[in-house]
């Protein structure tokens, strides 16, 4: 049987089976979880907000790539390799694969020196 909470400590009334109401004790036991759910949501959100960190981090290095590329003094392999990285880190994100984006363009931008 389950332990029925005193409806006097709450002003609830009995119900015909003289125990308190299932959803009340829902409802109750929700109101004492409330920081754990609380918790679990602001961890979700860091979570996204740090997915998304990543996300923005990927089209400022494509930025300054692009911007480095037309001053920069490099052999034709050299610059065929920055290419070649910048459009694989573009794939990349485009993919969502955003770390493995990130250090694609990294690679890209140490050839220009940036």
């Amino acid at each position: 049987m389950i332990n029925c909470i005193q409806p006097a400590d709450y002003n609830v009334k009995y119900n015909r089976a003289g125990t308190v109401p299932v959803g009340f004790m829902l409802l109750f036991n929700l109101k004492e979880s409330y920081m754990k759910i609380r918790s679990l949501m602001v961890a979700a959100g860091l979570m996204l907000a740090t997915g998304s960190a990543f996300a923005f981090h990927c089209p400022k290095d494509m930025k300054a790539i692009d911007d480095a590329l037309p001053n920069a003094k490099l052999s034709d392999a050299q610059m065929a390799e920055v290419k070649k990285y910048r459009a694989e880190g573009e794939a990349l994100h485009k993919e969502k694969k955003h770390q493995e984006s990130v250090d694609t363009l990294a690679k890209a931008k140490k050839i220009l020196g940036i």
